[in-house]
């Protein structure tokens, strides 16, 4: 969850690390702070409760220290006060951390009691800085003095760290992403290559159990056993323009608007060979996929909902028993070890989703069965990690609250379904035949058309945000292929208004949910020109009957006297949940507008969930 950034550079490092902190900012905000070295080998600290313009404004005004670390916190242990911003000290180091030190309570008491060491804020945390201060102080130096201290850690993290008296920074991986840079003007960690913009020409990915030592101009790796290893160095995406407003309010508005074109960059490499082939996932997908008998789709949030959407699809168009899990549930299921035919589809935005690249992990130690990661980010873990690997093509998402990744994941789900139906027609039989596939190749083709004409709804959207604002509670409903939709509608509302949101199928409203009804509750329906029309039309008007004020996003058919309706576009059925995507995002965003929220930073939230 939280950000780190570590930087040498020659000319001073203080700019370096407050722009890289501005960018891993959507990693967590309740504090943030910094640490450089400074005259005579001090370390000088500051540290502040808010965001990243707020630490600039407390900073020192010289470029000093050609060693810096940085970090933006997301709370874990210890609340959001300056004395639990990072980085933590203790006597001659300065660390940061991202992750969880599990054993962090009896190591407390033992430094404590055993080595009457003194501590001043209540995060996990600097127990460590007091095991690395312990290993400088006993005469280890580097790679020896930390890996000394990590191996008294339990847990998931990253660490990086600043030595007083030094040049130079420690770095220290389990679990939790973190990555070394280098480029024309210095050497870096961090926990995302996008925070170095332009300056990061080369990366290297920590393995677990590494720890890196940065010095002027170089970056050595030691593996767990403490010797020297090395680590393959790839070419940095230079993409840190997309990470720019561009006339926008808010980076939300900007990513909904760019929807169309995510989707298009997702499918495009496939649509334009007319053919959804095996090879779009890797080396050795044929077979795969020839062999899938079940599937699961593990993800989180957002995430899950996109497989829900998708567990309908392959089963439809693949006929393959399928179904989508919350990946912090299914780690912990009692279930068969997989086998030669089951796959796991892991879906994720940052590819570095705790809970899910666990499923993965887990799912991969069988030795059986195989996995297909989608995410956003072609060198995360879970590209790497597994078996397939189908990359939305979403480009950078900045706004918390998932939007463009959302609906290229479903776009990516679409077309693995395909995928499949089409190898399981040639090896075996599927539902997909020959003409149904055509058909459905041009009806995704046509998927960033629908996106913008459901775009164009947002001027409707906003004046029922007028009234949605003022509610205390809001229900969305839905059946069958929406119901992913309302489940994600009520998350979005949540989590950027603040307004409690239930959501459930329709047919459920009467099995409990119909008793939070009372007179001028919003219903939000979601209603297709399905099979489930005339039933979802019924469960709304029991709403109303109770008082339930109806909000209905629709198509032509639906009917009803006295409910405000929005008319989707027309589209493919199987496709319905991609204009109803827009809406739902549009809803929640013009509500908090309207409530003066935070919209890109919601309290409490982070973008990338590095913990469990």
């Amino acid at each position: 969850m939280c950000g780190i950034i570590g930087a040498m550079e020659p000319d001073g490092t203080r700019d370096t690390v407050f722009q890289a902190l501005a960018r891993l900012e959507y990693r967590g905000y309740d504090s943030a702070g910094a640490a450089f070295s400074g005259a005579g080998g001090a370390i000088r600290r500051i540290r502040v409760v808010g965001r990243v313009e707020d630490l600039k404004r407390a900073a020192i005004p010289s470029k000093q220290g050609t060693a810096g670390i940085g970090h933006t916190r997301w709370a874990t242990h210890g609340p959001p006060e300056k004395k639990n911003a990072h980085p933590l000290m203790a006597g001659r180091a300065a660390v940061v951390h991202n992750g969880v030190i599990e054993n962090h309570a009896e190591l407390r008491a033992e430094l404590t009691k055993k080595n009457r060491r003194r501590f001043s804020s209540d995060t996990d945390t600097e127990v460590f800085a007091h095991l690395l201060d312990m290993a400088l102080t006993d005469g280890a130096e580097g790679a020896e003095a930390m890996g000394r201290a990590v191996a008294r850690l339990q847990g998931s993290f990253a660490l990086a760290a600043l030595t007083a008296g030094r040049e130079m920074i420690l770095c220290a991986r389990r679990g939790a992403p973190i990555l070394a840079a280098r480029g024309e003007r210095g050497v870096y960690i961090t926990s995302d290559a996008q925070a170095l913009g332009s300056r990061a020409r080369e990366i290297a990915f920590l393995e677990d159990g590494d720890i890196a030592v940065l010095t002027p101009g170089r970056v050595e790796f030691f593996g767990a056993d403490g010797r020297k290893v090395s680590r393959k160095w790839r070419a940095a995406a230079q993409n840190g323009e997309e990470a720019a407003l561009g006339g926008h309010a808010h980076f939300m508005r900007k990513e909904m608007l760019e929807q169309p074109a995510a989707v298009a960059a997702t499918l495009e490499p496939m649509l334009t060979r007319g053919r959804i082939l095996p090879r779009f996932f890797g080396p050795g997908a044929s077979a795969t996929l020839e062999r899938v008998q079940d599937a699961v789709i593990a993800g989180c949030g957002t995430s899950y909902h996109a497989g829900l959407c998708g567990r309908r699809w392959i089963e439809e168009r693949a006929g393959i028993p399928c179904r989508a899990e919350i990946a912090s549930e299914y780690r912990g299921m009692a279930r068969p070890r997989p086998r030669a035919g089951d796959l796991l589809v892991a879906v994720s935005q940052s590819g570095e989703t705790a809970d899910t690249l666990g499923a993965l992990r887990d799912f991969r130690g069988s030795r059986r069965g195989r996995s297909l990661a989608i995410c956003n980010t072609a060198q995360s873990a879970m590209a790497r990690e597994a078996h397939m690997f189908l990359p939305t093509r979403a480009g950078i998402e900045i706004g918390v609250a998932a939007t463009k990744t959302f609906t290229a994941q479903m776009a990516a789900l679409a077309a693995t379904a395909t995928a499949m139906g089409r190898t399981r027609r040639i090896y075996h039989s599927s539902p997909m035949s020959e003409e149904r596939e055509k058909k459905g190749m041009k009806e995704l083709a046509e998927l960033p058309d629908l996106l913008r004409r459901a775009l164009e709804l947002e001027d409707e959207i906003a004046a029922w945000a007028k009234t949605i604002a003022k509610a205390r509670g809001v229900i969305f409903v839905a059946r069958g292929r929406l119901l992913p939709l309302a489940l994600e509608g009520a998350l979005k509302l949540k989590e950027l208004s603040y307004i409690w949101a239930e959501s459930c199928a329709a047919g459920e409203l009467k099995h409990g949910t119909l008793a939070l009804v009372e007179r001028g509750t919003p219903i939000i329906g979601l209603a297709g020109d399905d099979e489930w029309l005339p039933k979802t039309a019924a469960n709304l008007a029991e709403a109303e009957a109770r008082g339930g004020k109806i909000f209905a996003a629709a198509g032509e058919k639906f009917q009803m006297k006295g409910a405000r309706v929005i008319r989707v576009p027309k589209c493919p059925e199987w496709l319905s949940p991609f204009v109803f995507a827009p809406p739902m995002q549009m809803l929640a965003y013009h509500a908090a507008l309207e409530l003066g929220a935070d919209i890109d930073k919601p309290r409490n939230l982070a973008k990338s969930v590095t913990v469990e």
